[in-house]
Order: structure tokens, then C-alpha cells, then sequence
């Protein structure tokens, strides 16, 4: 890959308005027991169990670290196990839960330490809390912290050269326009921040760490206090600008270093990326033992108005729409994660997850119909391409069934940014 920036592409990003009321508890929540790239946990809950909240329904095999653990969000009973629309198209198993009360809320104040916890008990920590790094190929952030040489999940080919982790990357941009919540937590200050980015750099073990911050809103200036340590730089990155928010892209940007593709390992260039809310998360684990039981989301109605929350895991996206007032006309779209790289969803009781970054709803006069229309060669496509591919060739490739020879000429090395369908004047499904 020869990862360069070309062409850039600046969208519509709405102000996020103050965040509604607490959403009222929904009748049901799907919890489901795959929230990551990785294996599913096992269910270990059975139908009419009450649960407490925080408590263990799915537990993942101890020895494979690309899997996590489920937790409950909140006390409840135990309706069944039944399948749900996920992600992708694809379903998978979840826990129907039958909430009895509301989650304890996220204490304003974390409690001080004078003995900080030591990386052992700090990974174990987060072993048990499940907390998976954010975005739809994301795996349990264990997984990436995992020192390069003793991830034996990782199939490296013989002879390759094992780095340490030199460079933190902490990002508080978020991946696209549209979204807003990683800009939401760098202006919210909130004391798990910081406990998550210092317990990441121990966990590390970096020996410096850049701060991405998005150059619009001045959040340099709120995140550069987070760290404790002094070995620490500021970046401003103008994240209004598609796709200078894709971890590939940042990454680049902070090392000067591309990520081989297709894995697109951050250590095999010394470097650990992590986001604003998987700090969060890491935050609550290492300092309260708190589980992963929630998300941050960026909700977009039709009319542009949107809001950052954070939500319970399970919670049906139609519960989100109707306590926002958004009704989703016949002919328009509900997208899971950003205009332009996330996944369109068929079914309203779709179950919010530990990958999911955003909803957005469109009306049907804003939605781009695409057409198995021939490639006109004009060549935009690869023009906007990121990674230098030929998007249109690939596409005629998988078209005919080619998909060898899509292979061969680094169909892999696509990172689904989009920009591809969002140029092609003949609207191809890119």
C-alpha cells in the first residue's frame, strides 16, 4: 500500500444539541453475544434467571483473546436466548432481557488512589470487563495491547521483524463527519479519561505519545491536560475533512508510517492507536471493575438535527428513534455508523452494540439510489482512493465472479472508506 491523500472530502457536519432526558428503560433489550470481530462468548444465563447488573451472561473461552465477555447493563430477568439482526446482514445470538430497573449511574468523581493498580492486575481487569475497542472490525482492546511478540493469534509470516511499541496514538477525532461523540468526550473531561489514557500507556509501554485533536473545535487544549506523564505531543488534525479521521490515515500521520494491509496491525509500525471512549471504558475498568455495558453514539435525524448519548448495550435503535421523535419514512434509510462507511440496517429492533459509533436516519429524497449502471472510466475513483487502488477495476472484477483477480491486484487492501461510491457519477455499489 502507498497510502497519500489525494483528494479529500469535506461534508455537512452538524452541532451536536444537549442530550434529551435519561431514555426511558425499553421493554426489551437483545444483548447480543458477539459484539466483535472475534468468536462469540458462550451464554451462561437461562430463561426466567434474574441478573444483577454488571453480571457475567456471556463468557468467551479464557484462552482466546479475540473474544470478550457480556455483561448485563442493568438487573433484569432472563426472557430467553433468540436471534436478532446484527450488523452486516448477518444475525446473531442474544440474551432477551427484561429490565427491572435503571443502570447505577457513572459516578462524576472516581475514587483516589495512592497505589496504582500494577499492569498485571490492570490487564486482568480488563480481560474482565470486555471492553472492545471502537469501530465495526474492532476486536477486545486486550487483544491490541497484547505485546507484538507473544500474540499468538497473529499469523506473521517467518523472518518478520517484531517492534516494540513506541508511539501511544490517542484520537479524539472521530472517524467521519457527521459523528461527534469522540469530540463530545475530549470537551467532557471526565476523570475516566484520564485514568483510561494513563493506564493505556503503562499497559503500552510507549515511549511517547501523540494526542490527535480536532483542529475545529479547540480541543487541543482540553485533552493535552489528560496524560501524567510529560512525553507527550499535540497534533490538530481538521477532522471535517473525509477521511483524515480512519485509523490508517491518523496512524500515517502521527509515524509517518503505513500499516501493512490487509491485517493493518498498528504494531508493526511501534504504534498503539486507541480512541477517546475506549479510554473511557478503560478508565471504568481498571479504576471501579466496572464492565463494558454501554455506548456512545451519535444519533442524526433527517432534518440534520443530532445528539451524542450514552446508551445501554441491547437497547433496540428503534427505541432510540422513537424517544427523539424520529420516525423513519418508507423509502428512506437507517445507516449504522457514518454516512459514509457505515452499514444500512432493515430492521428497527437491530440491538445497539460495542461496535457501533453512530445512527443515522435519512428520508427518502436524501437517499442515493445505486444502479448496476456500466463503469464510465472516468477514472474519479481512483483519484479519491486513499490507498492508490483502481476501485472501478475491482468492482468489474467482483461483478463477474473475478474475484481471484480482484485479489491479485490488493482487493484486501481496501479499508471500506466510501469515498469510491460517493465520487462514482454512474452510481455504481462500489
Amino acid at each position: 500500500m502507498n497510502l497519500y491523500l489525494r483528494r479529500t472530502v469535506r461534508l455537512a457536519d452538524p452541532r451536536p444539541e444537549p442530550a434529551p432526558a435519561d431514555l426511558p428503560l425499553p421493554e426489551r433489550l437483545f444483548i447480543p453475544l458477539r459484539q466483535h470481530l472475534g468468536p462469540a462468548a458462550e451464554a451462561v444465563v437461562e430463561p426466567d434467571q434474574v441478573v444483577a447488573e454488571g453480571e457475567l451472561i456471556g463468557r468467551p473461552d479464557p484462552a482466546d483473546f479475540d473474544s470478550a465477555p457480556v455483561h448485563a447493563p442493568c438487573p433484569g430477568r432472563v426472557v430467553r436466548l433468540v436471534n436478532k439482526p446484527l450488523l452486516g446482514g448477518r444475525t446473531g445470538l442474544c440474551v432477551e432481557l427484561e429490565p427491572a430497573g435503571p443502570p447505577s449511574p457513572v459516578p462524576q468523581e472516581l475514587p483516589k488512589s495512592h497505589h496504582e493498580p500494577d499492569r498485571g492486575m490492570m490487564f486482568g481487569r480488563l480481560v474482565e470487563a470486555g471492553v472492545v475497542a471502537s469501530g465495526v472490525q474492532a476486536l477486545p482492546v486486550i487483544r491490541d495491547m497484547t505485546p507484538y511478540d507473544q500474540d499468538r493469534f497473529l499469523d506473521r509470516p517467518e523472518g518478520t521483524e517484531v517492534k516494540s511499541i513506541y508511539t501511544l496514538i490517542v484520537s479524539g477525532v472521530d472517524r467521519e463527519p457527521g459523528l461527534a461523540h469522540q469530540r463530545h468526550l475530549a470537551r467532557a473531561n471526565h476523570p475516566a479519561l484520564a485514568r483510561g489514557l494513563n493506564a493505556v500507556h503503562a499497559l503500552s509501554g510507549a515511549a511517547r505519545t501523540v494526542v490527535v485533536a480536532d483542529s475545529r473545535g479547540g480541543d487541543a487544549q482540553a485533552l493535552s491536560g489528560l496524560l501524567d506523564h510529560g512525553l507527550r505531543s499535540t497534533l490538530a488534525v481538521d477532522g471535517g475533512l473525509y477521511p483524515n479521521g480512519l485509523k490508517p490515515v491518523l496512524i500515517k500521520t502521527v509515524t509517518g508510517s503505513e500499516t501493512p494491509l490487509p491485517l493493518a496491525d498498528p504494531r508493526e509500525v511501534g504504534a498503539f492507536f486507541v480512541r477517546l471512549e475506549t479510554a473511557y471504558w478503560v478508565g471504568l475498568a481498571v479504576t471501579l471493575g466496572r464492565p463494558q455495558t454501554g455506548k456512545w453514539i451519535t444519533v442524526t435525524g433527517p432534518d440534520g438535527r443530532c445528539w451524542v448519548m450514552c446508551v445501554m448495550l441491547g437497547t433496540p435503535v428503534g427505541h432510540i428513534l422513537d424517544h427523539l421523535g424520529i420516525s423513519p419514512a418508507d423509502g428512506g434509510k437507517v445507516i449504522i455508523g457514518g454516512m459514509l462507511s457505515g452499514y444500512t440496517i432493515y430492521d428497527l429492533q437491530t440491538p445497539i452494540t460495542k461496535q457501533m459509533g453512530g445512527v443515522v436516519v435519512l428520508a427518502p429524497d436524501q437517499v442515493v439510489r445505486f444502479e448496476p449502471q456500466p463503469c464510465i472510466s472516468c477514472g474519479l475513483c481512483a483519484r479519491v482512493c486513499p490507498t492508490r487502488l483502481i476501485p472501478g477495476m475491482l468492482s468489474k472484477y467482483c461483478e463477474y465472479g473475478r474475484f481471484a483477480q480482484a485479489e491479485d491486484n490488493n482487493l484486501a487492501h481496501c479499508i471500506e472508506c466510501g469515498l469510491c461510491a460517493y465520487v462514482c457519477p454512474a452510481k455504481r455499489p462500489m
